[in-house]
């Protein structure tokens, strides 16, 4: 027995020209958003916090440590811990170690520069790092 070929009604061809023309408009009013994106990061959090693990704006929460930097806020190398500097993209356990040893070794960094002191620290990392760590001003 050989079956009827399938063919499509015209109601069925207009759904589907329908639902490709809908897809085409929803992908081009993507690309003019995307284009619309200045790629910039948002200003700085004034006071980021943890809520429930979400990170808010306000303030109201546990300090939000590692994660501030997430709210544009830099964590401050002299107070982070090993786990928080191991939040931070591109610093493993051996390198968040290291700048707590070096830390308490020297007694704290006077500025950020003294971190290329750290065995495992270069001019590059210490580039990329500018991003998400600073040291505070002492008192």
């Amino acid at each position: 027995m050989v079956e009827p070929a399938l063919i499509a009604t015209p109601a069925q061809r207009r759904r589907a020209l329908a639902l490709a023309l809908f897809c085409l408009v929803l992908s081009a009013a993507g690309l003019i958003w995307r284009v619309g994106d200045t790629g910039a990061p948002p200003p700085p959090c004034p006071a980021p916090a943890l809520v429930d693990g979400a990170l808010v704006c306000d303030g109201r929460g546990v300090p939000a440590g590692a994660r501030a930097w997430l709210a544009g806020e830099r964590l401050d190398v002299n107070q982070a811990t090993v786990r928080e500097l191991e939040a931070i993209p591109g610093v493993g356990p051996v390198l968040a170690r290291a700048i707590v040893e070096a830390r308490s070794a020297r007694g704290g960094f006077a500025s950020f520069d003294e971190l290329d002191l750290v065995p495992g620290i270069g001019d590059k990392t210490l580039v990329k790092l500018a991003r998400y760590l600073r040291v505070a001003p002492a008192g």
